[in-house]
């Protein structure tokens, strides 16, 4: 799919000077850090220098104040707590933290993962009858809980207070609970809207800490959790999510747990958000998604070193056959899409009987990277219907499904991502409706794939200074971690010409590597470009070319070296 390049526009380009000049970086770091809203020295200095005294108190927010003594009573009288969590990493590592920070207070716990097929999403009816039946006084749920209406009145009807923490969106009612801890309500004034599941317990555990008189390094030994959740759940890497990341990823480069370093594998130099989503998130969702999401609590909590060896090896396996599920069932989706002619909808709906339940929000997000559209994908298991959304930057698809409510049984979410369910019979209508409010609402031409470009720069802006990296890299590195709503500046540079060296690479040929004349240091630049081995024709006949890329710093045997990762290549065709 073509990429349209659009380059970042700022309403407070008259900033940028002074800021240049207060903070000695060239204008286009201040360019960099104004589009992100730092546009003062004040704001620099927070946004360079993330403080752990910088966290709001956590009785801001909305029932704080109730949650807090009742846990307190909880542990005073020895009552069994239950901690319940989603299937998913925010989910698991929400119980792992909550378990592992009330164990130093209690041990009268018990933790609860609903079973993704017997149960599904969130709070079910079957969970809290069993918790009930363990005679739990109290039952804390994570990252779900905000639309559990029955559930929450079924756990009070069988005796069991409940305190919901949750980060999703809330429907027009609130659940009866003693507690429901979720800055998203409309009632709940706390200044940051954004943590997630895990980030919500992390506050619930400073708040009991506070109250109690005493730091909160109890709660910051297990912050890996709480970082592992805020990059996997993919949400804006600003204010206290980039604080928490940030002091979460210290820890893991410091000392890692024994788990966490089994799921990132081969040790690296340095661990950063990526690795987080791809290496280590992955695995703890193919717990949930191909066997029961207890595995990965049980690997996390665990201090038996043999039984972490084993649990984690299982978790990686799954992993594994995860990805051939998940990879045969995207063939299918994808020749389907093909064989019924749908390739130019205004949105991608796709279903299919006996998909894995696990894999279809990893297909939805496949397709929709293919595409780039927003994207439903189905499945059909014994008579039901259920399957997962996923968006594009700009478009609100849980707004989309509201508009199609009357066709749904259920669904919930957030703007980039939600589930649902639809009896069979309401299917193609739920479709044509859907393509119909996505086709009407959808903000953009779906045909071309935006490629935003921070900034503009030129060869004589790469100033090495006697390092292997330049200045430029040095400082942009300065502004991790990099995630939603502070991604990895992104470049581009015109009419740049070969040097003579670049060449095509890979197993099956189908890459680049770019060596870019750099006439200012009379040396070239080295560039990777992945599945573009087609521009090299254009490329190595020295005809001038533009490329779009973000700075990367690549460590081999020790050594570090400088590289362009490109994103894309443009050239007239003549």
């Amino acid at each position: 799919m073509k990429s349209h390049w659009k380059i970042k526009s700022i309403d407070k380009s008259e900033h940028i000077p002074q800021l240049s000049s207060e903070l000695g970086i060239s204008e286009i770091v201040a360019k960099i850090l104004t589009l992100r809203g730092v546009d003062s020295f004040e704001k620099a200095k927070n946004f360079f220098r993330p403080d752990l005294n910088r966290l709001h108190s956590p009785f801001l927010m909305k029932d704080m104040d109730l949650a807090v003594p009742r846990i307190l009573k909880a542990i005073e009288k020895n009552e069994k707590i239950a901690i319940y969590g989603d299937y998913d990493v925010d989910g698991t590592t929400s119980v792992s933290f909550m378990y592992l920070f009330l164990s130093q207070f209690t041990t009268n716990l018990i933790t609860y993962i609903p079973d993704r097929y017997s149960e599904g999403y969130g709070i079910s009816r079957k969970g809290v009858a069993l918790l009930a039946a363990e005679e739990c006084g109290l039952m804390i749920a994570l990252d779900c809980g905000i639309q559990a209406i029955d559930q929450a009145t079924y756990a009070k009807q069988l005796g069991m207070d409940l305190i919901i923490c949750d980060h999703h969106l809330p429907g027009d009612t609130m659940p009866d609970a003693l507690a429901v801890l979720d800055p998203k309500r409309s009632d709940c004034t706390y200044p940051f809207k954004e943590l997630s599941g895990c980030g919500i317990g992390f506050k619930l555990a400073c708040g009991l800490l506070e109250s109690a008189g005493e730091s909160i390094d109890k709660a910051l030994q297990f912050i890996d959790l709480v970082a592992i959740s805020l990059a996997c759940d993919i949400v804006p890497l600003v204010g206290e999510n980039r604080i928490l990341v940030k002091k979460g990823l210290e820890a893991i480069n410091s000392k890692p747990r024994k788990a966490i370093a089994m799921l990132l594998g081969q040790k690296k130099s340095r661990v950063v958000v990526s690795d987080l989503v791809f290496q280590v998130g992955p695995k703890i969702n193919a717990a949930g998604r191909l066997k029961h999401g207890s595995l990965a609590v049980d690997l996390l909590i665990s201090k038996d070193e043999k039984f972490i060896e084993n649990q984690a090896s299982e978790v990686i396996q799954h992993n594994e056959d995860r990805k051939e599920t998940d990879k045969e069932t995207t063939g299918e989706a994808l020749q389907l899409i093909i064989d019924s002619n749908e390739q130019d909808d205004a949105a991608t709906v796709v279903l299919k009987e006996g998909w894995h339940k696990g894999v279809i929000g990893i297909v939805a997000s496949r397709l929709q990277d293919q595409y780039y559209r927003p994207t439903i994908v189905l499945t059909e298991v014994d008579g039901k219907i259920t399957g997962s959304a996923r968006s594009v930057k700009g478009f609100d698809v849980h707004h989309a499904l509201q508009e199609c409510a009357s066709y749904l049984e259920q669904f919930g979410g957030h703007k980039y991502a939600a589930g649902m369910s639809i009896l069979p019979e309401k299917f193609e209508a739920f479709k044509k409706k859907f393509n119909e409010v996505v086709g009407e609402t959808l903000p953009f031409d779906h045909s071309e794939r935006p490629l935003e470009i921070d900034s503009t720069i030129e060869m004589e802006d790469f100033q090495f200074d006697g390092s292997p990296l330049p200045k430029l890299y040095r400082i942009v590195k300065q502004m991790e971690p990099f995630g939603p709503a502070n991604m990895k500046p992104t470049f581009m540079m015109k009419d740049v010409v070969d040097s003579g060296h670049s060449k095509i690479i890979g197993s099956d040929q189908s890459h680049l590597r770019l060596s870019i004349y750099n006439e200012f240091l009379n040396d070239s630049i080295t560039g990777v470009a992945f599945n573009m081995a087609h521009c090299f024709e254009h490329i190595s006949s020295g005809k001038p070319f533009n490329v779009v890329f973000t700075l990367e710093e690549n460590v081999w045997r020790g050594k570090s070296s400088f590289q362009l990762m490109v994103k894309d290549i443009s050239y007239l065709v003549e």
